[in-house]
């Protein structure tokens, strides 16, 4: 595991916003790793603007789906 610096951070809320911030992100083809929630929507919208990319599931995120599906934890 290498620490990446960190590029940019979206905080809008949606699907749109977030493409509308990140579309002309300069280099996206050079994007190594986004964190991400898993949502398909942002999954779709990472895979279409960073294509070289690898997703991985935030923390945050994660453990929320634990506590709202105690299955998950398994």
């Amino acid at each position: 595991y290498t620490q990446c610096p960190i590029m940019t951070v979206v905080v809008e809320w949606g699907i749109a916003a977030a493409r509308d911030r990140l579309k002309d992100y300069p280099g996206a083809g050079r994007v190594q790793h986004v964190t991400m929630d898993l949502s398909e929507g942002y999954r779709s919208l990472v895979k279409a603007l960073f294509p070289n990319a690898s997703i991985t599931a935030d923390k945050f995120h994660v453990l929320r789906l634990t506590e709202i599906y105690p299955w998950f934890r398994m």
